[in-house]
């Protein structure tokens, strides 16, 4: 759940840097939890490609 929140408020707020800021971590953290996220983002779309 924690990395779904920190997608949404990087990505709401347009900078990794202000994201941090304002969650109270780390820069390099947050990024981490970011593209952890992306990852099961686009591997669930593969997924979902590949039943049609």
């Amino acid at each position: 759940m924690r990395q779904l929140v920190y997608f949404y408020y990087a990505a709401e707020l347009g900078s990794f840097t202000q994201a941090a800021l304002m969650l109270g971590v780390g820069q390099p953290a947050l990024g981490r939890q970011v593209r952890r996220q992306e990852l099961r983002q686009t591997c669930g779309a593969r997924r979902g490609m590949s039943r049609h």
